[in-house]
């Protein structure tokens, strides 16, 4: 992966715009807390000389005053300029927002070093590298170069801060033309990041090359949330798309399982009916405590299709003999008890029987007496003829 070492530099012409900068640092306008990474402490980063640095306007008041210089009527108060490297650089080594990764630090120390080498030791008024925002590898450093002026017709010079006559100076010392300030200070920050940081970095590549244009941050932030809002629209498409062919097989293999599920309904039942009609179910005999249970085969082998539930139809079947046994044996006391009756009713008829012979022959007796009775009488009676 390529590394690259680029800059952004502006121009600070008014104190309104120093007092803008300075909010923005102290994250008060609403831009800083747009660009406020989630989670992250407000302001969280590398400061020079310290975190008051960031009251731009003080800063800059102070550095007159102990520096005893102005600039120049009309020309910038200072000068701020972007210095970065590739974040990816930064991780190689640590978390891009960890203001202990030695990364962080070296880039912090490299940038401001690297404007102290042509601006001068004392031409720093403040830097920062902030630690809040999604991006990282970047360091604002402010800074007012100070200069000799020289007077026409004198010999006297006087200290000023001048911004254009040390963005020439760089220029010229770099091989280019005086006006080319913002190349030159590109290809500057290239050599030394090279030189401090790791030879492997690359200058950042002019827009007259490459055809890109430039964004600002605020632009590359809105582009990059669009890039990242159209990739997740397309990686949720994606998903759905995904969910869909996973719901539509699913929903054949549910249909697949469904009619499988309707047949072994459909065997299971006959199954059952051929058992609980079978002729062989009324020999059936309940399951001996200990032993093999002689059931007959067409049970078992229809019982054996049932898979799970062979178990629940055998315990069925081994109750449903249990009753039939049991009621075999009511049965048989009840036919046994029939055919006791049957010969207590035989016993009575035979009794009757004998008894009516009896009672006939008791009457025929009696007649026969009552004959001879008379028969008796009629001889013994005087009566004349």
């Amino acid at each position: 992966m390529t590394i690259f070492a680029y800059t952004h530099s502006q121009a600070i012409k008014t104190k309104q715009r120093l007092k803008d900068l300075e909010r923005h640092g102290l994250r008060l306008d609403r831009l800083a807390r747009e660009n406020l990474r989630s989670g992250a402490v407000a302001g969280a980063g590398l400061d020079w000389p310290n975190y008051d640095g960031r009251r731009l306007t003080k800063a800059y008041a102070d550095f007159k005053k102990r520096n005893d210089v102005d600039p120049r009527k009309g020309a910038q108060l200072l000068h701020t300029i972007g210095i970065g490297v590739s974040p990816s650089w930064i991780r190689e080594t640590g978390d891009l927002h960890d203001p202990a990764n030695p990364r962080n630090v070296q880039v912090f120390d490299a940038a401001i070093a690297w404007v102290k080498s042509f601006a001068g030791d004392d031409a720093i008024v403040s830097a920062r590298m902030d630690l809040d925002e999604e991006g990282g590898g970047w360091v604002d450093v402010y800074f007012a170069p100070i200069r000799q002026q020289k007077y026409k017709g004198r010999t006297q010079t006087k200290s000023i801060i001048s911004v254009n006559m040390c963005l020439e100076e760089t220029a010229v010392s770099l091989g280019y033309p005086k006006g080319s300030h913002y190349t030159a200070l590109n290809t500057g920050w290239a050599k030394f990041a090279q030189q401090h940081l790791d030879p492997a970095i690359e200058r950042g590549r002019p827009r007259s090359d490459t055809g890109k244009e430039h964004l600002t941050p605020r632009q590359y932030k809105a582009e990059k949330r669009a890039e990242k809002k159209a990739a997740d629209a397309a990686a949720a498409e994606q998903k759905a798309i995904e969910q869909k062919s996973v719901l539509e097989a699913a929903t054949v293999a549910v249909e697949e399982e469904r009619k499988e599920l309707n047949r072994s309904f459909e065997d299971t039942t006959k199954t059952l009916m051929e058992i609980f009609t079978d002729p062989n179910l009324d020999n059936l005999e309940p399951k001996p405590a200990v032993g093999t249970w002689k059931a007959p085969q067409s049970l078992v082998s229809r019982a054996n299709k049932l898979g799970p539930l062979k178990s629940t139809v055998l315990k069925v079947l081994d109750a449903l003999a249990a009753k039939m046994a049991e009621i075999r044996v009511r049965l048989d006391a009840i036919l046994k008890r029939e055919q006791q009756l049957d010969q207590v009713i035989g016993e009575l008829v035979e009794m009757k029987d004998r008894l009516k012979a009896e009672d006939a022959e008791v009457v025929d007796r009696a007649r026969a007496l009552v004959r001879s009775a008379e028969d008796h009488t009629a001889m013994d009676d005087p009566s004349p003829q």
